[in-house]
């Protein structure tokens, strides 16, 4: 264990006295000492600079401490806007571009994300089972109310979505009732969905395309369907109504829970909690005369300046503009700029109310400090851009684009970075070592790329009372996922938690954490045992092989994995395996039992609570127990005296109904490591 070291060790007094004390070996000649002395006053301005040195040498500042966690491996998480669907109301627009602005009394701020457009939307939702169609449109949407669309014994097989319009496009929204006493583990990019769904346009057998993002119906999220040409009404293949139907039905159900589906709607875009007061983006033209379109918001509304990208930075051009319904049409005539096959024009957007006030004068000095005023909101560093007048290579100052820097320390001199201070507001420059010092200049910063949010204090609820600028409202789900930026004593506390884990398997305990952590999967229970291999007639291997037994979550009586769940575990533990381990996943073997009890008791239904009880104790994954463990007689019979109306557990006996357990002297059942029991017969004598 390394031990602090303490360097702040010495006083003013303790200086001058170990100082003084020295003179007489040092220089015989000197012998007065008094504070008249010259050579007095000079040691005592030493001794207070050595006191001054020790002191910022025994302090860990909170710059230092940064740099302890990246050698760490650790970064502070940075602020996050909070996120939410919004659903206009098409009062006075039928389309609203990307970063179009909603607003609710509070003042505060949404963008949407993505340009919104009028179109079509759900008309009806049936659901077709054993009992024919039922209309589930007035059951929909309402709150805590959910429909089982593929379980057939509830009264699903499969679902019916009408549509209005004739786009060949179209995103629906599917809210999805994911809540289990088990909660599923985050999909991975590209994973494949624990269950198939088949979708069809009715009316035509030509295929359509289909983007899931909620990994068949998984969790709430969009799915964006493209139609066949030939897609257009019909009965839905069952009588109804006439009008374009699409139908889905589940082909393989996996081994987790069955859907319970919500809602189904189109019409919601994302929105983030932010406000953009200026964005860039590069595009490639060529020489001559260029026509661009710039259909966002902030290009339309408020201002925008243009910049050319040459071999030594970047010039400032004039373009015609002309605002329509489409967006900002723009004409640039350029001629000298770059030809190298990348992008060459850079397009800085600015906010109506920040245009031309975006500027920033330099003083050519080191460490350069430039003050913002952002009313209580908060910057988003990462998202921080500025062109700067910069002195380049040639001796000739022009305007380059600069970026934002966590730490300005592990930068050169020529680097074009800049950091920012969240506690001052304000925008750092480095010192000519670490990081560029640009000119003096009266307008030398542009503000390239600046977004703000309120951060964690935007996760508003829904309906909130959100506005567009011209008046039209929208209704908007709960905003979720805004965060401030991660503190340091946080960022410690995490580093401390994750060395509690290891990143490879070494013992039981590790098999099992990582089983359960399974990217999209509800593993309900994983028990690793070594040594084990179910594929031996004795169970036992000599080589080194880890056998993990997995349990998915599912309301269905005693669970089993399939396939695909087999082997998205497999999967996992193979990247966490240690070489030379072999690693098996297998499901786990189910072993009957029988339970006699004679109870002294009185109540309605006691044998039905009596069968309930045993089979809540026997349960796996939910509770406490776990694959494999015994079947104890005093624990059941604690259980039983819980029950209201049992005054006395006179007798209570286990049996083994397979030869894969077995009864031990005291009455208890013996499971292998592998195997969970369950009540097979049941024998309750009351009086």
């Amino acid at each position: 264990m390394l031990r602090s070291r303490n360097l702040d060790d010495q006083t003013f007094d303790e200086i001058m006295e170990y100082a003084i004390g020295r003179l007489p070996w040092l220089c015989p000649a000197w012998t007065d000492y008094n504070a008249h002395d010259p050579g007095i006053t000079i040691l005592e301005l030493i001794a207070w600079y050595k006191e001054m040195q020790q002191y910022h040498m025994n302090v860990v500042t909170e710059e230092l401490e940064k740099k302890f966690l990246k050698l760490l491996g650790i970064k502070l998480e940075p602020a996050r806007p909070a996120a939410c669907l919004v659903h206009p109301a098409w009062e006075e627009a039928d389309s609203y571009p990307t970063l179009a602005r909603l607003e609710n009394q509070e003042s505060i701020c949404f963008e949407l994300l993505e340009p919104a457009q009028k179109g079509a939307a759900v008309e009806v939702v049936y659901l077709l089972g054993t009992d024919g169609a039922k209309d589930m449109t007035s059951i929909m949407g309402q709150p805590g109310i959910s429909i089982w669309p593929f379980l057939e014994r509830q009264g699903g097989g499969t679902l019916r979505i009408g549509l209005s319009g004739t786009e060949q496009r179209m995103r629906l929204w599917f809210e999805v009732d994911d809540k289990r006493p088990v909660d599923r583990n985050p999909f991975e990019k590209g994973q494949a969905a624990p269950r198939t769904l088949q979708w069809r346009c009715c009316g035509t057998e030509d295929p359509l395309a289909v983007e899931d993002e909620t990994f068949g119906l998984s969790h709430s999220g969009f799915i964006t369907f493209t139609f066949p040409a030939s897609f257009g009404e019909s009965d839905g293949d069952c009588g109804l109504p006439s009008r374009r139907y699409l139908a889905v039905e589940q082909l393989e159900g996996g081994c987790e829970e069955d859907v319970r589906l919500c809602n189904v709607s189109a019409g919601w875009f994302r929105a983030a909690q932010q406000e953009t007061w200026a964005g860039y983006r590069w595009f490639k033209i060529d020489p001559g005369k260029n026509q661009l379109l710039l259909a966002d918001a902030v290009s339309q509304e408020g201002g925008v300046y243009w910049f050319v990208r040459e071999a030594e930075g970047l010039r400032f051009v004039e373009a015609e503009q002309q605002r329509t319904e489409q967006g900002l049409e723009v004409t640039l005539e350029v001629d000298g700029c770059i030809q190298d096959g990348g992008d060459n024009l850079l397009v800085v957007s600015q906010d109506a109310l920040r245009f031309h006030r975006l500027f920033f004068p330099t003083t050519g000095l080191p460490n350069m400090t430039l003050a913002l005023d952002l009313g209580g909101r908060k910057v988003l560093p990462e998202r921080l851009a500025l062109i700067c007048d910069t002195r380049c290579r040639d001796g000739e100052v022009r305007p380059q684009l600069w970026h934002y820097a966590e730490d300005l320390s592990s930068c050169g001199p020529r680097d074009l970075v800049f950091t920012y201070d969240p506690d001052e507001e304000q925008l750092v420059f480095g010192d000519g070592a670490h990081g560029a010092i640009p000119p003096r200049s009266q307008q030398g910063v542009l503000v390239a790329s600046m977004v703000l949010s309120y951060c964690g204090g935007g996760n508003v609820p829904g309906n909130c009372g959100l506005y567009f600028n011209n008046g039209d409202p929208a209704e908007n789900r709960a905003a979720i996922g805004g965060q401030e930026s991660q503190s340091l004593d946080e960022a410690a506390v995490a580093f401390l938690r994750s060395m509690e884990g290891t990143h490879k398997c070494v013992s039981e305990a590790d098999y099992e954490r990582a089983a359960k952590a399974t990217p999209g999967l509800r593993v309900a229970q994983a028990k690793a045992i070594a040594g084990f291999d179910p594929d031996e007639p004795a169970g036992r291997s000599r080589l080194p092989v880890v056998t993990v037994v997995v349990l998915p979550w599912s309301a269905k009586a005693r669970p089993m994995p399939d396939t695909r769940f087999l082997q998205t575990v497999q999967a996992q533990l193979e990247r966490f395996r240690p070489i030379c381990t072999s690693i098996k996943v297998a499901a786990p073997k189910y072993v009957p039992v029988g339970v006699s009890v004679q109870v002294r008791g009185r109540a309605p239904g006691l044998s039905d609570a009596i069968r309930t009880q045993v089979e809540a104790y026997l349960e796996t994954g939910t509770k406490e127990r776990a694959i494999g463990d015994p079947v104890v007689k005093d624990d059941l019979m604690a259980e039983l005296m819980a029950l209201d109306g049992v005054m006395q557990v006179e007798r209570l006996e286990l049996r083994a109904l397979s030869p894969d357990c077995y009864e031990d002297p005291r009455g208890d059942l013996r499971l292998k490591r592998n195997a969970i029991a369950y009540l097979r017969a049941l024998d309750v004598q009351t009086r």
